[in-house]
């Protein structure tokens, strides 16, 4: 069955109803999953029943907002083995959907402030992931070096290189951070193109728009042999990162002028 084709207003009244839809469910959502995290004790550990807690609810809001995902190349995925996922950001939407479809707990950098949202901070911390101080260095070097004991234990993790969401859909500045850690863990880093996030939620927008969200994964780059402190290793590292990513763009944008 083929996806609804929404445009003009049918598009927008589609978006509104799904926007105040996932605004009155969401807050049910969390508190549901919260009171679950006890039985994480007792089954499977805290933090992976509180990401998969995580993905059901965004199952639930992506079906309540006619949202749809697809994947390319999934094979790319190995799910035993660390590794640093690096998606491009264009988007609220993306980072949730790349955590979704991954198929093992990953964990995450996020902005301190962020925990501090009532629900959805204790969310966060059900998950697992990182917060980051970015005002303190060294609360936030603490926070990295956290980071790198949980992939050398064997978590991989989904770092945005660009660190914050680009408002054109062009590929920002990238940010030597979680190329340096993935360097310092030893494991390979692997450049994912989103692409439809941007029409589904732009940044700065306010309604949350049906649409397809696809997410490719390209080949894996090892970093065993890279100095984390070898500035031309790292920076040719993120090169070879967003040439990756910025061909899915390509192909994404070639497709649709087709």
């Amino acid at each position: 069955m083929r996806a609804p084709r929404w445009s003009g207003r049918l598009r927008t009244a589609r978006a509104v109803v799904g926007t105040v839809g996932i605004a009155l469910v969401l807050p049910f959502l969390l508190l549901a999953g919260l009171m679950l995290m006890p039985l994480g004790d007792v089954l499977s550990g805290r933090h992976r029943l509180g990401y998969e807690i995580g993905r059901r609810i965004v199952a639930v809001l992506w079906f309540v907002g006619g949202i749809r995902m697809h994947e390319v190349d999934r094979h790319r995925v190995e799910p035993f083995r660390t590794r640093v996922y690096m998606p491009n950001h264009q988007s609220l939407a993306d980072m949730p959907q790349v955590l979704y479809l991954l198929p093992k707990a990953n964990g995450t950098l996020i902005k301190k402030e962020a925990f501090r949202v009532p629900v959805l901070g204790g969310a966060f911390r059900a998950a697992g992931f990182t917060p980051v101080d970015r005002s303190n260095p060294k609360a936030a070097r603490a926070s990295l070096e956290a980071a790198v004991t949980a992939m050398k234990n064997g978590r991989s993790f989904v770092i945005a290189p660009e660190g914050t969401r680009s408002r054109t859909g062009k590929l920002g500045p990238f940010k030597s951070g979680g190329f340096r850690l993935a360097a310092r863990a030893g494991v390979p880093v692997v450049p994912i193109t989103v692409t439809g996030a941007r029409d589904v939620l732009p940044k700065g927008g306010k309604l949350i728009y049906p649409g397809t969200i696809q997410v490719r994964y390209h080949e894996p780059l090892e970093t065993t042999e890279i100095d984390p402190q070898d500035r031309e290793a790292i920076g040719a590292l993120m090169e070879r990162v967003r040439g990756a990513i910025q061909s899915g763009l390509d192909e994404a944008g070639a497709a649709v002028r087709v």
